[in-house]
């Protein structure tokens, strides 16, 4: 935003379209970025009434002599009037009761040409079916010469909401009045008939220029850039698509696995004879030729260290614990029971149940002392069970109040993320726990709208008194948008299998203005499924910073690697076993050490200063925002002594420079 108020092209009015918990922020980073900007807030329930007040300016040609911003939630930006059933009810008479009376029956016409209301294929519709989808009059009059009615069976309700859609008001009223209008999360808009994605498509069509933001290109599969690509640069997609041709563009570009099965069958007419069944499904992988055809001339991939080289240390700690005799037994019996489940529903094909049995598993270890039962819901038969257990506290649990205790101490608050929070409500049961042990703890829920978290956050923070704070919640709810530096340690009590969520949950406080060093913890039950899932996520991490611009040794090869998702994944590691013998640290250290190389590459630089006390310039290569090491040769009478260093700024290096009054050093790569 501040290069283009500093372009000398000026982009004069800005319009930014975010998620509706962003708003604000957006709202107070605008005004403490630039000065005298106008800002205004438009996702309101008055929009409507603003973007007329705009209209009018628009027609006057009104050019503003200040910086405008203009911040909208995407929830209001595609919300419109809300709509009931239109129809006409008609009354015939149906015969006679033994009395002599008149039976009298009714049924629902079209309100234009007054026949029955009907599908398009003929099928006659009841008040229930017209009141979930819109339909048109299919039937044919004489009036329309032999076309078809057309009416709705729909009109706008004045009892509910009654404005237009502000994007489509913008599209046919304000075109050309945004010089530039910017999206935030655009991943999140990548669906093709959404009401967001729409209101995407049709604000796109507006602005003279778009921007958009996202920390996570793509979800693995070729599909998910599509939607995006199309609403952002249409010539040049239109040119080999349609809108409306998505599987023929991932058939091009993503990774499409054809399964072909025959079987014999003895009920022919007169002889056996062979049935072929074919089956097509997407996965995980899209080919390179994207990259140079459609990205690379519209794409800036910029990490946090490439705009900041002050930020603290940020480290990631695994630590696995042993689980008690008592639920170790009881673990491996359900763990047992659901194997035999997962195969046969693998060896069928079907994956409809397999995530509720992971979950199961996953959410079992920490929600022990409740009774546990996997049911298939279609047949309502008991898949497993798992017994509720008498224990006070579980070595987890003892892990976590003793990261507490440390981090009370040096008074760092901490933020604990649970995966599972609706059945199992691990957040409530860790509350009780903390709570019990002298902490000041609470846990933010989902029914805190999302454009109230960032402050309803800050409230309990200040109604600690500056006592140690510990938050609980899911990271589904802080995993975009909210900077947390307020929770300069964070544990991840529960990871979950979302890559995604993962990585962006865990650098909630590692933001700019965090002024201590980052720790984020994962805590796992040894041969557990929570340890089959992190070894599974470690593996794939290096090629999701593939997709996310940064490429590994693999090279663009990564971002064509197929496979299942990773729920199928976690299934057959539970059947089959991990076949490779790492261990969770080593596979972790060596998503680490390919992200640290991507640091080597993308953020060197070299920072000038002046030693103290010394004359010349020492030139001093900080690489992003790492802890690195640095070998210093000190001359004594003819000797050289090597000394190691650990630097993690320049200020401590001024320090070793005044001290061993050292100005020429030597750096050796690998830095670790």
């Amino acid at each position: 935003i501040a290069t283009a108020v500093l372009n000398p092209n000026k982009i004069q009015r800005t319009l930014i379209m975010c998620p509706p918990h962003l708003c604000q922020k957006w709202i107070r980073e605008i005004k403490e970025t630039v000065a005298d900007a106008i800002v205004v807030n438009l996702n309101e329930k008055n929009v409507i009434s603003q973007l007329l007040k705009l209209r009018e300016v628009h027609r006057a040609k009104v050019k503003p002599n200040k910086p405008e911003f203009y911040v909208i939630g995407r929830e209001r930006a595609k919300q419109r009037y809300a709509w009931k059933p239109a129809y006409a009810i008609r009354k015939t008479i149906a015969g006679k009761t033994p009395e002599g009376k008149l039976l009298v029956s009714s049924y629902y016409v079209c309100p234009d040409c007054g026949r029955q209301l009907q599908a398009p294929d003929g099928t006659p519709l009841t008040l229930k079916l017209v009141s979930k989808k819109q339909y048109f009059c299919p039937h044919y009059v004489r009036k329309r010469n032999g076309k078809p009615c057309g009416a709705a069976y729909f009109e706008a309700d004045r009892n509910r909401r009654r404005h237009a859609e502000p994007a489509m008001f913008i599209k046919k009223y304000l075109k050309g009045f945004f010089d530039l209008i910017v999206f935030d999360e655009v991943h999140e808009l990548k669906a093709g008939n959404t009401n967001q994605g729409n209101a995407m498509g049709t604000l796109c069509s507006a602005a003279k220029k778009v921007l958009c933001l996202t920390g996570t290109l793509m979800g693995g599969y070729a599909e998910d850039l599509f939607y995006l690509l199309y609403r952002i640069d249409p010539p040049k997609l239109s040119k080999d698509f349609s809108y409306h041709s998505v599987q023929q563009w991932t058939a091009a570009y993503g990774v499409v696995e054809k399964v072909h099965i025959e079987r014999d069958v003895e009920d022919k007419t007169y002889g056996r004879g062979t049935v072929r069944t074919s089956r097509t499904k997407r996965k995980p992988g899209i080919s390179p030729e994207v990259l140079a055809k459609y990205l690379l001339d519209k794409t800036v991939f910029i990490r946090l260290s490439d705009i900041s080289n002050e930020l603290p240390e940020y480290d990631e700690i695994i630590i696995t614990q042993p689980m008690n005799k008592k639920l170790k037994k009881a673990y491996e019996n359900f763990e047992n029971e659901l194997k035999e489940a997962v195969k046969k529903a693998l060896a069928k094909g079907s994956k409809h149940l397999l995530a509720a049995y992971l979950q199961a598993l996953l959410a079992y270890p920490d929600y022990c002392r409740e009774p546990l039962e996997v049911v298939d819901k279609e047949t309502d038969e008991i898949i497993a069970c798992a017994p509720g257990l008498d224990i006070p506290l579980t070595n987890k649990e003892k892990q976590l109040l003793q990261i507490l205790e440390e981090e009370r101490k040096q008074n760092r608050n901490c933020l604990i993320y649970c995966s599972f929070t609706n059945k199992y409500d691990v957040p409530q049961l860790l509350h009780d726990v903390i709570k019990k042990h002298g902490y000041y703890c609470f846990v933010l829920r989902s029914n805190v709208s999302t454009e109230k978290r960032e402050k309803w956050i800050e409230e309990k923070i200040k109604a600690s008194c500056g006592k140690h704070v510990v938050m609980i919640c899911n990271s589904e709810l802080v995993k975009t948008g909210l900077d947390l530096v307020e929770f300069p340690t964070i544990i991840f009590y529960q990871t979950g299998y979302s890559i995604f969520t993962l990585r962006q949950a865990a650098r909630r406080s590692f933001r700019i203005g965090q002024d201590k060093n980052v720790k984020v913890y994962y805590l796992l039950y040894e041969d557990s499924m929570q340890e089959k899932a992190m070894k599974l996520i470690a593996s794939k991490l290096e090629t999701s910073l593939a997709v996310e611009g940064e490429l590994c040794d693999k090279g663009l090869a990564a971002l064509s690697e197929s496979g299942d998702s990773l729920i199928v994944e976690m299934a057959k590691a539970l059947v089959d076993g991990i076949q490779e013998t790492q261990e969770v640290y080593v596979k972790w250290k060596n998503f680490k050490k390919a992200e640290l190389e991507k640091d080597l590459l993308l953020t060197n630089r070299t920072l000038k200063f002046q030693p103290p006390q010394k004359k010349g310039e020492v030139t001093f290569e900080q690489v992003g925002n790492k802890v690195i090491w640095l070998e210093v040769l000190q001359t004594k009478s003819k000797k050289k002594s090597i000394s190691r260093i650990k630097i993690t700024d320049k200020e401590k290096l001024k320090q070793i420079m005044k001290d061993l009054g050292q100005k020429h050093f030597q750096m050796l790569l690998p830095l670790i």
